[in-house]
């Protein structure tokens, strides 16, 4: 119980009854360590737009 409590705190999810902690979908950049929660059960689409924007911004950024 404590490895969860410790595992949810890092995801930003913490809860007193670990049971009870928010659906979500962690998407992010490492190398920047940029990371958006998609809360409840997003769409594909909506998880895709969010992969897309993170692309997006690594080529307009890295390839200049």
């Amino acid at each position: 119980k404590n490895r969860m409590a410790q595992v949810l705190a890092g995801l930003g999810a913490y809860t007193l009854e670990f049971e009870e902690h928010p659906s979500m979908i962690l998407v992010g950049d490492a190398r920047r360590d940029v990371w958006r929660r998609l809360y409840g059960f997003p769409s594909a689409e909506d998880i895709v737009d969010e992969v897309e924007r993170l692309v997006a911004w690594r080529q307009a950024h890295e390839s200049s």
